[in-house]
């Protein structure tokens, strides 16, 4: 059954990485992606892949081909097309938190984090399903979250 993503949702995951212009000017066409997802017409692997396109289309007609935007804190950047897949990754937060507790969830989340190095679905196996690992394999996640996730986007949940 599909989840309902909000675009605010998208453009708080976004916009640490990509600034909240270019974040707001993504945010709907990735939330409705998002929002169609249902396991029983294709996987998350494809949902990704169909988020990545999204998001360069949304990008692109916003920002120009250039993809030229600023960060939250004004310094100008470029997107490049070998940070889509990061983004969306971080775009495919703003669904898998928005699921409830469930072990068809957790089932679901840990395939996926664990064949695709997803760390959405880690970061929500960490918040929503700690008693399922055990402390190493906390500490674990910690040091990858430290070692990929900006600071702002760990701000409030890990740091």
């Amino acid at each position: 059954m599909p989840t309902a993503v909000n675009p605010n949702a998208v453009i708080r995951v976004l916009a640490p990485r990509i600034g909240r212009d270019a974040a707001i000017a993504a945010a709907e066409e990735a939330a409705g992606v998002l929002s169609s997802y249902s396991s029983f017409r294709g996987s998350l692997t494809e949902l990704e892949e169909r988020l990545q396109r999204a998001i360069f289309a949304a990008l692109y007609r916003s920002l120009g081909p250039r993809l030229e935007t600023a960060k939250e804190d004004g310094t100008p950047m470029r997107i490049h097309l070998d940070d889509l897949p990061t983004l969306s990754d971080d775009a495919l937060y703003a669904l898998f938190d928005a699921w409830p507790i469930s072990a068809s969830a957790y089932t679901a989340l840990r395939a996926y984090g664990l064949e695709n190095g997803s760390t959405s679905a880690m970061r929500v196996l960490y918040c929503k399903y700690p008693d399922h690992f055990d402390t190493g394999d906390l500490k674990l996640m910690e040091r990858v979250f430290r070692e990929t996730l900006l600071p702002e986007q760990r701000k409030g949940w890990l740091d």
